[in-house]
């Protein structure tokens, strides 16, 4: 009895976890703008067929804090999971 609640633990645990990234992946495809043409962009040259809010592609510094904390929260997230499934890789 016990080997069998301690595999039905264990695949909860790894259905748990398969949802929270899937709560991720729809996090991430809402802020991902869709290829559609818009409208007001049909029939004009590639010039003005650019984003007029374009994204910044160099790095902010004052980001770094939020990187080194997602950081720490991946490295915690990653040993718990190692220590509760007990892997050994």
């Amino acid at each position: 009895m016990m080997p069998f609640v301690r595999t039905l633990g264990r695949i909860v645990l790894i259905a748990v976890a398969a949802t929270f990234f899937a709560g991720l992946t729809f996090v991430y495809s809402r802020t991902v703008r869709p290829r559609a043409e818009r409208r007001e962009f049909r029939g004009r040259g590639p010039r003005e067929q650019r984003d007029p809010h374009p994204r910044p592609t160099e790095p902010r510094p004052g980001a770094f804090p939020v990187f080194l904390r997602q950081c720490g929260v991946f490295a915690v997230v990653t040993l718990a999971g190692r220590k509760i499934l007990r892997l050994r890789l």
